[in-house]
């Protein structure tokens, strides 16, 4: 719950919708009962109900656990410079400057549609490690980087906020752009966009090392709306 109260939650009036339908539902019904089919109305519900379970679940907990086995995964102990993509109120940025030595840095990079930068700041400040992380306000299509400045990359659900394919596509090549040869780009998303983001590390001559999904944790609707990790290795 630390986390929930640091970070909040991500489309916090999903849930409160959710909440309404089902009493909409069920006030239907009470009004239209003998003409309704109640058995198909209370299946409705209950699938909106372990939805919503589901989603609370992994905005509460469950990807904050993902977080904690995505920075397990990085070699932070030879990581010079990390860049986090999308990286929002902090959750995955402040976890990864935790575990950083004092020779190494890491960069989070967002546009803060949702939240400001100042309240990202405040979060890595209280933490203690705002002397090992930067914040820049920025596109994630058009990186204000040099290229390959960053030896690993990591993007916690941020990819699939935006909703254009192309522009989509376009942050993942601009993510290995500046990413030095025989760097990591690891990319935790969800909605379906593991084949897209495999295929632009192939475009790219990128070595998929990995590419899974991560379980109930990461089960923002039920195994209807599932989470996953592509890791890709730039070539030298």
């Amino acid at each position: 719950m630390r986390d929930v109260r640091r970070y909040g939650i991500e489309t916090p009036w999903l849930p409160v919708m959710s909440f309404f339908a089902i009493i909409f539902l069920g006030i239907y019904d009470y009004f239209n009962w003998g003409t309704v089919n109640v058995a198909i109305d209370i299946f409705i519900g209950l699938l909106i109900l372990v939805e919503n379970s589901c989603f609370l679940y992994t905005a509460i907990r469950g990807k904050y656990v993902i977080y904690d086995q995505l920075v397990q995964q990085i070699p932070l102990d030879s990581a010079g410079q990390v860049l986090d993509l999308g990286c929002g109120q902090g959750g995955l940025l402040a976890r990864i400057a935790k575990q950083l030595t004092s020779a190494s840095h890491v960069t989070g990079i967002d546009s803060w549609h949702r939240g400001t930068p100042a309240a990202t700041q405040k979060n890595l400040d209280e933490l203690g490690v705002a002397d090992r992380a930067t914040l820049v306000i920025g596109k994630l299509t058009t990186l204000p980087f040099e290229t390959n400045q960053f030896d690993v990359i990591v993007s916690g659900f941020a990819l699939h906020q935006i909703k254009n394919n192309q522009q989509r596509e376009q942050a993942v090549h601009e993510a290995i752009r500046v990413l030095k040869p025989g760097g990591q780009l690891l990319i935790v998303d969800t909605d379906y966009r593991a084949t897209q983001y495999r295929d632009v590390f192939r475009s790219e001559n990128v070595q998929i090392a990995e590419s899974k999904l991560l379980g109930i944790n990461g089960w923002w609707a039920g195994p209807f709306k599932m989470s996953y990790l592509v890791r890709g290795i730039k070539a030298k």
